[in-house]
């Protein structure tokens, strides 16, 4: 699971952070280290070529950041590579078909 840990304590979290769990159920693990920096939130993955990549919303700096891991540990930070619209805020990542993507543009 991917998701922004909001813990409130002495640090001011709200970064992306990831778990695992042998079940989609549960029970998870720990959080991982965090893989985004602060004031993020709104992650969403896609796998690209053999790499789980993690777009994010880095809110408080107003563009989109990513991530990208092979085995949810080790995380590459990709925010360089990747191009939003200015006015995008939160999101999914979705694969579609090449021919879907002709027909609607």
């Amino acid at each position: 699971m991917i998701y922004k840990d909001e813990t409130h304590d002495v640090e001011q979290r709200r970064w992306v952070v990831s778990s695992s769990a042998a079940s989609p159920t549960g029970p998870f693990g720990p959080a991982s280290k965090p893989f985004s920096p602060t004031m993020t939130e709104g992650p969403s993955a896609v796998w690209i070529d053999g790499r789980a990549v993690v777009y994010y919303d880095v809110y408080e700096q107003g563009h989109f950041g990513a991530a990208s891991t092979t085995d949810f540990v080790t995380w590459r930070d990709e925010t360089t590579r990747v191009k939003f619209p200015k006015e995008a805020r939160h999101g999914t990542v979705l694969r579609v078909p090449r021919a879907f993507v002709d027909a609607i543009a």
